[in-house]
């Protein structure tokens, strides 16, 4: 497979290495040299994981398992890096993302505040029932056994 991304592309990839190494809070638990350890690379034979350049079912279990092929880590790398400059190089594509991220948030945001609006007034109406049954059972016209079975009901 031929090289594609360029040197600082690889230069940016190893500088991040680096600073996970040197850094504990930016570390794996499980410490790897494979660069895409912690993507979900999923197996498109049997739909599992794969567990760094192995599908899991494969190696837990051989080729009856899954019979897919090892994925070549280097070449893998090269052309996932590769796919992520062509990304980042199109900033169009990144403000388009941006964009539509922004109006998803506020549409949700939208969403939320009716909620919430609906959730309040409901609580207003809840309070109100609450208070007309300790009403009821202080005017003696509500057993205690009844106003407790309400207001927990309510």
């Amino acid at each position: 497979m031929s090289r594609s991304c360029s040197p600082e592309l690889f230069d940016a990839a190893g500088a991040i290495l680096a600073r996970r190494a040197a850094e504990p809070g930016s570390r794996r638990t499980d410490a790897s040299d494979y660069l895409l350890s912690g993507l979900p690379i999923i197996c498109d034979r049997c739909g599992h994981r794969y567990a760094y350049d192995t599908c899991y079912a494969r190696s837990r279990y051989g080729r009856t398992g899954c019979d897919q092929a090892r994925l070549p880590k280097d070449e893998l790398e090269e052309a996932i890096l590769g796919q992520m400059s062509e990304v980042y190089a199109d900033t169009s594509l990144i403000g388009t993302a941006l964009v539509e991220m922004e109006a998803g948030l506020r549409k949700s945001e939208a969403a939320h505040a009716e909620k919430r609006v609906a959730l309040d007034a409901e609580a207003v109406e809840l309070r109100v029932r609450i208070d007309r049954s300790f009403a009821s059972f202080e005017a003696g016209q509500l057993s205690p056994e009844l106003c407790r079975e309400r207001v927990e009901g309510l």
